[in-house]
């Protein structure tokens, strides 16, 4: 007999589908990795719910942040940024994060989730992190914290070490490893552009982001130019005394132009107003890199 092709998924058919659940290891991982989707289908009249497997304690940077306030602040951003997506229901499981691992346990309260819900659909992650499957030809990796005790030339041993290890494994799939300057250790370009030239790896780069530096963000944006694989430029950016100002984007897309990038130049937008402005920003920003393209 001829063997039949299995349906394709149509994701935002929601003919036959009533309710959703998605399931994910940490706070925030549905935002970056579905909650386009979900806005699409509870604007359809779908129930999504959402199923957590940690806390999000070990997120974060800040060290006078207590893993219990961690939680709190997660847990609310959580709960926070569902509402924007249409969903109510969150259930946070509790497991240790950094530490999750197939238990029976945890298979356990997931399945438990599963027939409290009854869903036609489940979203979840995929253990299969092949990059190269979906195209990816840039992933931004981070320095972290600086652990307690240590120096920072301690800590970006630790990091190049690791990133050594890391760029073998992505240049054999194709891949670019782009550090990004985003607090802990890479807050500054300095100790940034350090790892990188001590990691020694055409896979190697630095993810430029405009508004991640606690001051100077023209000048430091400006050491990180030749070392930069990827760009994403923010709102804003902080003046010589660490205050916060709009970003001149004419300025930011200028420099980039005169570093001889070739490349796609990406927006993040961190503030609360995203509905209203982030198609104006967008559209601000696809302008300015035209006008200065052509």
């Amino acid at each position: 007999m001829p063997e039949t092709a299995p349906p394709v998924l149509t994701l935002d058919d929601t003919s036959a589908v009533a309710r959703i659940l998605v399931v994910t290891a940490h706070p925030d991982d549905v935002d970056f990795g579905a909650a386009g989707s979900v806005a699409t289908w509870t604007k359809a009249g779908v129930e999504v719910a959402y199923c957590i497997a940690t806390n999000g304690e070990a997120g974060g940077a800040d060290l006078s942040v207590t893993r219990e306030d961690m939680v709190r602040i997660r847990q609310e951003e959580q709960r926070a940024a569902a509402q924007c997506v249409g969903v109510t229901d969150v259930t946070f499981l509790g497991h240790p994060d950094g530490r999750l691992m197939p238990t029976i346990e945890l298979r356990r309260d997931i399945s438990r989730q599963v027939r409290i819900h009854r869903p036609e659909r489940l979203v979840c992650q995929s253990p299969d992190r092949m990059w190269d499957r979906i195209g990816a030809s840039h992933v931004r990796v981070f320095g972290g914290p600086i652990p307690k005790g240590a120096t920072e030339q301690q800590a970006i041993a630790w990091a190049v070490e690791v990133l050594k290890r890391g760029a073998e494994y992505a240049g054999s799939r194709g891949i670019i490893l782009g550090v990004e300057d985003d607090g802990g250790l890479t807050i500054a370009a300095e100790p940034t552009i350090e790892i990188v030239k001590q990691a020694a790896s055409p896979w190697v780069g630095i993810n430029a982001d405009s508004g991640n530096f606690r001051a100077n963000g023209y000048s430091q944006f400006a050491l990180v130019l030749p070392y930069a694989t990827s760009f994403h430029l923010k709102r804003d950016i902080t003046t010589a005394d660490g205050k916060t100002e709009k970003a001149d984007w004419n300025r930011l897309l200028t420099m980039i132009g005169k570093s001889n990038y070739k490349g796609y130049v990406g927006f993040e937008y961190e503030a609360d107003n995203a509905d209203a402005d982030v198609p104006r920003l967008a559209a601000e920003l696809r302008t300015l890199v035209r006008k200065l393209s052509a």
